[in-house]
């Protein structure tokens, strides 16, 4: 029978659980009620929560399940698999930091001898089905692929060498899981880095107005707790080519005397692929620039290539935990510092905003006191002109008063204590610039 649901998830005013969750919390929940009513309480739908759960490893119960357990009949939860290196732990919304996320820290022992390899598949799983996929898309003007899907094993490669590529990442892949270390593409939730690719035989330290396919999630083995990255791309060499009628033809196709042949055409050289790859193996982790590279060409003996891509990753796994536990430590450095920064940036940004309010506020009272001052000048002014206007003959005193009259209507009415109501104070004043910013 299923566990009583166990949440480590608090719910909102409306009732609705929220995020993040750990994957043992989501098992138990999953377990507890169907998945339509779990996914209402979290404000998504089934499909999606199916997808979150598949994504985390987590089993869900099979069709008709509800319906046995209502009629009293003996059902079987299945038991949730371990996480296994690199796995998700929790679900959580884009952009939050994992929960419980693994310490790095390298292996205390590596295994001297792989597995058999009847105890692996014959193709890697991220190998398996990238044929297809890698051949759907466009190609580069120089003739490597763009496959439409990002989520690729990393591979930089030219339609005529996709096999040779799936071949050196599949022997290697298959001889790292023969020693335990898991290949994937990268949690979505680690922020990792993929170390720059140079294609060109000779790198030329600027920039190509050629875009090459890279994938949305680095390719990274996990040794240990430790995540090195894998990339394969086949090197370019530059080629002497001849521009014709819109297209670049290699000098070798036309012979050299080509000028007499075409005459309009112009050289110039351009990279293609050259059948020879290099496999990059680099560290992921923020901060850190560890990158190691093997050439590749058509005599490499893939068995050997993968044992000595082990052998060497075996030795330089502690080096990469290092440096990424150095970065990580460096980033908390600085992340303190910039909050440090920050803190006294606020202080500094509020005794600004004290002082401006207080000149502010200081300078309104000054104009309403000053226009008061005003005001009471030409009250007295207009109070002894009617007094010398009933001292006059009747004959001038009506058109006089009259005059009077015009003028204080043009002048307006004055009354200090509405303009004091009106002015605000130096905390009123910051009061209103903390509701705008």
């Amino acid at each position: 029978m299923p566990n009583k649901t166990t949440q480590n998830n608090d719910q909102n005013e409306n009732g609705a659980l929220t995020l993040p969750v750990t994957r043992d919390a989501l098992y138990q929940q999953i377990w507890s009620q169907p998945m339509t009513q779990l996914a209402q309480s979290y404000g998504v739908s089934s499909s999606y929560l199916a997808r979150v759960c598949k994504r985390l490893n987590i089993p869900r119960p099979g069709l008709g399940y509800w319906a046995k357990l209502a009629a009293g009949k003996k059902v079987k939860q299945r038991p949730l698999p371990k996480p296994q290196t690199g796995d998700e732990l929790a679900w959580a919304r884009a952009g939050e930091l994992p929960v419980n996320k693994p310490v790095i820290t390298p292996p205390t022992a590596i295994r001297t001898r792989p597995l058999g390899k009847n105890k692996v598949s014959k193709v890697h799983r991220l190998i398996r089905d990238a044929r297809p996929l890698f051949l759907k898309g466009r190609k580069t003007d120089n003739g490597y692929l763009k496959p439409r899907k990002w989520h690729l094993v990393d591979i930089v490669v030219s339609g005529p060498g996709l096999d040779r590529a799936l071949e050196i990442m599949n022997a290697v892949f298959l001889l790292l899981e023969r020693y335990e270390h898991r290949v994937r593409l990268s949690p979505s939730h680690e922020t990792f880095h993929r170390h720059d690719v140079d294609i060109k035989e000779k790198p030329r330290h600027q920039n190509s107005h050629i875009t090459h396919w890279h994938p949305g999630r680095e390719t990274v083995a996990y040794i240990g707790s430790v995540a090195i990255g894998i990339t394969l791309y086949e090197i370019s060499e530059a080629v002497e080519v001849i521009y014709h009628h819109g297209d670049y033809v290699p000098i070798a196709n036309v012979g050299s005397d080509w000028e007499s042949k075409y005459p309009r055409a112009w050289s110039t050289t351009k990279e293609y692929p050259s059948g020879r790859f290099c496999l990059q193996a680099y560290s992921p982790y923020q901060g850190t620039s560890w990158v190691h590279q093997w050439e590749i060409d058509k005599n490499t003996s893939l068995d050997r290539l993968a044992n000595k891509v082990v052998k060497h990753l075996h030795g330089q796994v502690t080096l990469i935990a290092e440096l990424a536990l150095k970065a990580e430590q460096e980033a908390k450095r600085m992340m303190a510092q910039r909050a440090k920064e920050f803190k006294a940036w606020e202080k500094e940004q509020a005794e600004r905003q004290q002082a401006k309010a207080h000149e502010e506020s200081m300078k309104d009272l000054n104009d309403i006191i000053a226009h008061w001052a005003e005001m009471k000048n030409i009250a007295a002014f207009f109070k002894e002109a009617e007094e010398a206007v009933h001292r006059l003959p009747e004959s001038e005193r009506q058109a006089l008063g009259q005059r009077i009259q015009e003028a204080k209507n043009m002048m307006g009415e004055h009354n200090a204590l509405q303009e004091l109501r009106s002015w605000r104070s130096s905390e009123e004043k910051l009061n209103i610039y903390s509701v705008k910013s």
